[in-house]
């Protein structure tokens, strides 16, 4: 299986969300749709949804990800997915629990 990932988009977290979420540092979120392509033209390709923060305290970096796979069997649906993420600022510990909501 082949996979190839593209950046979707990011957001760095303001002053609000940072206090609302109990952050105590600058922090980005990034979110991935990745295609899983099989081998042969014949199999169908399905796409994954990964979201990566980046919290930043001096000169160190904390780097969280999760990511899920087959969220969906298209790019259109899969970019649905990760503007959804994006615009409500799910990070890596919600992911599970967001797209569990989302698929049922």
């Amino acid at each position: 299986m082949e996979k190839s990932k593209v950046f979707y988009g990011g957001v760095k977290l303001g002053d609000e969300e940072i206090r609302e979420s109990n952050i105590k540092n600058k922090t980005e979120l990034e979110y991935y749709t990745i295609k899983n392509s099989g081998m042969l033209k014949e199999e169908a390709s399905s796409y994954g949804i990964e979201v990566v923060k980046r919290e930043y305290s001096g000169n160190h970096v904390t780097v969280d990800t999760n990511f899920m796979e087959n969220v969906a069997d298209d790019l259109s649906r899969a970019n649905e997915i990760a503007d959804l993420l994006k615009r409500n600022t799910v990070t890596p510990y919600g992911l599970d629990d967001t797209m569990e909501e989302l698929l049922k």
